[in-house]
C-alpha cells in the first residue's frame, strides 16, 4: 500500500482542463480553520502546495476548487471566558505549528448562541482581513451542517476539499506530503465493546515524561480474539504500519473510521513538507473519562 497506488493515474483531457481553468483564477484570500491535526494540516498542504502530476480525476476536481486560494492565516475558535483546555490540540502547540509553517494563527472567542457567534467572527474575517474563503478539513457532517450554516449570509465561501473523500486516499495524501502526525487522544469506547467504565481519577493514571520519538512503538499483527488496548496507539505517529496493523483491523471488527472522523482518535501534525522546522515534544499519558490522551509537557521547534 503506497500513496502512489492511490494517486498515480494518467492525466486525462478533463484533468488538464481543470488545471488550466484553475490557473486562470484570481487569488482568493483564504483563512484555514485550524486545529493542528492531520485533517486541517493536510488541507493546508492541498491549498498551498497542490499536487500537479499523477493524480486521478476526483482529486483533480477537488484541487480545481482550491485554485487561487492563498492561505493568509490559520484560525482557531475557542470558548469565551475560560482558558482553552483542548486535550487533543493544545493551543501552545498550535502556536508553534504556526511559527513552523510561517503562517499567523488568529484565535476568535465564541459564545452561546454559537452559530451566531461563529457567523459574527466569520464576518470579522471578511471585514477586517478581506477573507473570501474559509477552508476546513471536514470530511463528513458530524455537527448537523454547522459550518455550512455559519457561513450563510457572510459572503465568505466555505471550502472543504476532503469532503467525503475515501479514507485510505486521505491517508495516502498525508504520507505523500511527508506529514508526521502524532496520535494524541483516544476514545477508548470506540475500539472495543462493551465500553469500559470511565476513570474517576485522571491524576492517578499517568506515565513518566518521555520523548514522542521514544514511544513510536510498532504494533505487531494481533490475534483477532485478543483484547485490544487502545492506549497502545498513543504517542505513535500515524504511519502505514499503524494503519495496517491497528486501524484496518479495528475498522473491520468495531466499525472504526480510519481517519477518526467519529471521534475515535485525534492527532497533532509535527512535520510535513510545508514545515520549515519540525516539532519535538515530550508528554505523559493521562485519562479523563473515556478519553486517554497525551499531556504535552514540553515542545520545541528543531531544524529539519
Amino acid at each position: 500500500f503506497t500513496a502512489g497506488h492511490l494517486l498515480l493515474a494518467p492525466r486525462t483531457p478533463i484533468i488538464a482542463q481543470l488545471f488550466v481553468r484553475g490557473l486562470a483564477m484570481s487569488v482568493r484570500k483564504t483563512a484555514l480553520c485550524f486545529t493542528g491535526g492531520k485533517d486541517s494540516t493536510l488541507t493546508l498542504h492541498l491549498l498551498a502546495q497542490p499536487l500537479k502530476e499523477g493524480i486521478d480525476e476526483d482529486l483533480a476536481a477537488r484541487l480545481a476548487k482550491c485554485a487561487g486560494c492563498k492561505v493568509e492565516m490559520l484560525v482557531t475558535f475557542i470558548p469565551a471566558g475560560q482558558p482553552p483546555d483542548f486535550k487533543a490540540h493544545p493551543l501552545d502547540f498550535m502556536k508553534l505549528q504556526s511559527e513552523a509553517l510561517g503562517i499567523p494563527l488568529l484565535t476568535f472567542e465564541t459564545h452561546s448562541p454559537y452559530l451566531e457567534s461563529y457567523r459574527e467572527n466569520i464576518k470579522k474575517l471578511r471585514d477586517e482581513h478581506n477573507i473570501q474563503v474559509l477552508a476546513t478539513g471536514d470530511m463528513m457532517d458530524v455537527s448537523n451542517g454547522f459550518m455550512q450554516k455559519a457561513v450563510q449570509g457572510t459572503d465568505v465561501e466555505l471550502l472543504t476539499p476532503l469532503w467525503e473523500m475515501e479514507r485510505k486516499k486521505v491517508l495516502a495524501l498525508v504520507w505523500a506530503y511527508e506529514m508526521k502526525s502524532l496520535v494524541t487522544c483516544i476514545n477508548v469506547t470506540k475500539f472495543a465493546p462493551p465500553p469500559p467504565k470511565p476513570a474517576s481519577d485522571s491524576s492517578a493514571d499517568t506515565t513518566p515524561d518521555v520523548p514522542a520519538e521514544d514511544t513510536a512503538r510498532r504494533v505487531p499483527p494481533r490475534d483477532d480474539d485478543a483484547p485490544f488496548e487502545p492506549s497502545t496507539m498513543l504517542g505513535q505517529m500515524l504511519d502505514r504500519g499503524l494503519w495496517e496493523h491497528v486501524l484496518v483491523p479495528c475498522k473491520d471488527k468495531f466499525g472504526v473510521d480510519e481517519c477518526g472522523e467519529l471521534g475515535e482518535y485525534r492527532t497533532m501534525a509535527c512535520d510535513g513538507s510545508l514545515f520549515r522546522r519540525r516539532l519535538e515534544v515530550t508528554f505523559r499519558e493521562e485519562q479523563s473519562g473515556v478519553y486517554r490522551y497525551l499531556r504535552i509537557t514540553s515542545s520545541a521547534l528543531v531544524d529539519k
